[in-house]
């Protein structure tokens, strides 16, 4: 038994040693692509040695910072393999690689065809342990040789882990011919594909110690570009210095270097920068070319570049570009290259918005820095949030700071104090106390049960432009609601509403926070009386726009003065409240014999009767009866007032007056005038509604009556006076006659006392 069970035990210990051996490397498959997940320098070495490493569908993401310092990677690469996949550095730094290999390639990825590189940060030390042979070599940082590659964001920045440190981050002992980039060693490109580097940064410096036989092309971004493959968007500080390695070696051999390619040869280099300076501190190196772009032009385009010192180029068998786009400049700084005049805007070039940014005195990559968010204390200019966090994702408790790397995204999540619920908008993103660009977030809204805006989720993008201190300013929500009178009573002008003294047809009220209590009425005018309220709200979806969605009789619908508090159901949303009004209870006025030829015209309400009976509100205290009579006739208002007072049912002294003020009679015309004033009030109960008024008009005899009493005084007057004068005037003729005659005149006799007495 125990022979059966030494070999199972064996087996077991042997399984749980891969098991053990490859846990730290995490592969994941996603439909036909294969992840793996880097922790550590071991899930490196475990990726390389895997079986699908030169898989196209792999993809190796890093997931945490990695010192190589204590890592062979020369191990993994001894034989030839070719990585076809994706890198992702995920914002995460590589430091401290030593690269050797078995064959003639060096590099993280000695080989590469097809593949992506991205998004990756080197920093430390870099040794390169070249075999000791006379083969010629192809070395980068990232790929040895590369065919159709892509490689982007990608930063080099050399920072001592230590004070003491010194010494140059890349020293080269060059024993044989040599292709060398920081970046990449030699760059090419295959019918179908083209090799890309674009949006790198270096700042490292490299020593060059090498024999004087060595033909060596030297980049500080690619050794080798060739066939039709490009750099584009990349700057360069780092510096190259060049010593003697072995004395007394000679040769004809050249050494090319250039601060961007060495050798360029059918391919571009655009919107490029150099800022480094290039040194041939040898005695023996007589045939070292040196160029502040390229080393070793042979033929292709260089265009939009710039450099601070040296030539543009060493040697070349063609002609580059020369204009003021391809010139020596004094710095290139962040200005510089914000200026978008000095590059080919076809292509994406330094866009400090979201890639570059100005860090402790570098143009570096956003990519990698850490970026500080905060929230001011005084959230708001209104005292409307309760509280505001910066979340870096769902599941984060959110804080009132955060250091996020670029690449990432963030919440700041904005939430409303309880009162003011629905009541206000976001106006605008506050970064440093200034308004930030819409461009560079997005706020969602956040909103409750009842459909109240409570808060926002403002979603930003991690960049240079979006880091700092952030504030909010909230404006009033301004909901316009709409009040009127139903169709039929604006055309009658039978009611009013108002949210103040005046009644109109209709209202727009703009409801805030301040304003969210209003008082609505509605009246009825003449014979019309409120009736109810019907309320509607703009249906859900409803692209026109139209209040069309009833609200089935909300309470209160049928009192004429309403107390809205809106943002409080019925009243949550902007609406349309109707009044509708009854003439049901209205009294019909009718006149009896209207066309009498002593009426020229009546008016009751200042309506013009015309033979059809007008309506009066049966509660009008005031309704206003004007009669005109025609020339020469006057109302008998006895017969009239007799007849008011058996409308009423009441007698004449209880009635009180209803004439408003006596006859006006037009000289002129001699029309009458009669107005008088009915209270509908003190109207008995009528069964059909209506009521009729008689008007008794008579001739006016007046003037006829004057002129018969001439007739009757001054006429017998006259007559009398003619008789009177008629005999006076016979009686002294027949007197005249006798004295004619001869008869002798009497002498008259004397009066005497004795006359008087008998």
């Amino acid at each position: 038994m125990k022979k059966i069970f030494i070999p199972i035990i064996a087996f077991i210990f042997l399984l749980s040693g891969t098991i053990m051996t490859s846990s730290f490397l995490s592969f994941a498959s996603e439909g036909e692509e294969e992840i793996a997940r880097i922790y550590k320098g071991e899930d490196f070495i475990n990726a390389i040695n895997s079986d699908n490493f030169e898989s196209e569908n792999l993809t190796i993401v890093l997931e945490d910072d990695i010192d190589f310092g204590e890592v062979d990677l020369k191990s993994a690469y001894q034989t030839e393999k070719i990585f076809r996949g994706t890198f992702d550095g995920n914002g995460q730094t590589i430091s401290n690689l030593t690269l050797g290999s078995g064959t003639n390639n060096y590099g993280l990825f000695p080989k590469a065809e097809g593949a992506e590189i991205k998004d990756l940060k080197i920093s430390g030390k870099i040794a390169f342990n070249f075999n000791d042979d006379t083969m010629q070599k192809y070395a980068g940082i990232l790929v040895g040789q590369a065919t159709n590659v892509y490689i982007h964001n990608c930063e080099f920045i050399y920072d001592s882990l230590t004070k003491e440190d010194t010494l140059t981050p890349i020293s080269l002992n060059v024993g044989s011919n040599l292709v060398f980039g920081v970046v990449a060693g030699r760059v090419n490109s295959k019918s179908g594909g083209q090799s890309e580097i674009s949006d790198c940064v270096s700042y490292y410096d490299v020593d060059v110690s090498c024999l004087q036989n060595t033909l060596s092309y030297l980049g500080g971004i690619v050794g080798q570009l060739q066939a039709g493959s490009k750099i584009k968007n990349v700057l360069n500080w780092g510096d190259y210095t060049l010593q003697d390695n072995i004395i007394g070696q000679t040769g004809d051999n050249e050494q090319f270097i250039g601060g961007i390619v060495g050798n360029l040869a059918s391919s571009t280099i655009l919107n490029c920068g150099y800022a480094g300076i290039i040194t041939n501190n040898s005695s023996l190196l007589l045939k070292c070319q040196m160029g502040a772009i390229v080393g070793k032009f042979d033929n292709g385009r260089v265009a939009y570049s710039y450099w601070t010192q040296g030539a543009i180029m060493a040697t070349g068998a063609g002609t580059v570009e020369q204009n003021q786009y391809l010139q020596q400049v004094a710095q290139i700084n962040e200005n510089f290259l914000r200026n978008t005049d000095n590059f080919d805007i076809v292509e994406l070039c330094f866009n400090f918005d979201t890639v570059w940014c100005l860090k402790n005195s570098r143009i570096v990559l956003q990519r990698f820095q850490t970026f500080n968010y905060s929230i001011n204390e005084m959230f708001d200019n209104t005292g409307v949030l309760s509280s505001a966090v910066i979340k870096t994702s769902e599941d984060s408790e959110g804080a009132s700071s955060q250091q996020v790397q670029y690449g990432q995204s963030l919440t700041i999540t904005i939430s409303y104090n309880t009162q003011y619920y629905g009541y206000y908008t976001l106006d605008s993103v506050l970064l440093q106390g200034e308004a930030l660009s819409r461009d560079y977030y997005q706020a969602q809204e956040i909103v409750s049960e009842d459909n109240l805006l409570i808060g926002y989720d403002i979603q930003l993008d991690v960049n240079d432009v979006t880091d700092g201190t952030y504030s909010f300013t909230l404006s009033p929500s301004i909901y316009q609601c709409q009040v009127k009178i139903s169709d039929e009573a604006a055309l009658n002008n039978q009611g009013g509403v108002s949210a103040g003294s005046n009644y109109i047809d209709s209202l727009s009220i703009n409801f805030t926070y301040q304003t969210r209590i209003q008082e609505i009425s509605a009246r009825g005018e003449g014979i019309y009386t409120f009736s109810h309220w019907e309320l509607y709200y703009k249906a859900a979806g409803d692209g026109s726009g139209e209040y069309t969605s009833l609200v089935d009789n909300f309470e209160d619908a049928n009192s004429s003065l309403l107390s809205i508090s809106f943002g409080i159901a019925p009243f949550d949303q902007e609406f349309l409240l109707v009044a509708y009004f009854t003439s049901e209870n209205a009294i019909l006025i009718d006149i009896n014999d209207y066309q009498n030829v002593g009426i020229k015209s009546v008016t009751i309400n200042e309506r013009l009767y015309e033979g059809e009976p007008i309506a009066v509100s049966n509660s009008d205290t005031n309704v206003r009866v004007k009669l005109v009579t025609n020339a020469k006739y006057l109302l008998d208002e006895e017969i009239f007032l007799s007849s008011i007072a058996k409308l009423y049912g009441q007698d004449l002294e209880e009635l009180g007056i209803v004439m408003t003020s006596d006859p006006i009679e037009d000289e002129q015309t001699q029309e009458t005038t009669y107005n008088f004033r009915l209270n509908m009030n003190l109207v008995q109960e009528l069964e059909d509604k209506s009521i009729s008024l008689s008007f008794v008009t008579e001739k006016d005899n007046s003037q006829y009556n004057q002129q018969m009493l001439f007739v009757y005084i001054f006429v017998p007057i006259g007559v009398a006076l003619i008789v009177g004068v008629t005999v006076f005037l016979i009686v002294r003729r027949v007197r005249s006659g006798k004295g004619k005659t001869g008869a002798k005149k009497q002498k008259e006799k004397e009066t005497s006392y004795k006359d008087f007495y008998m």
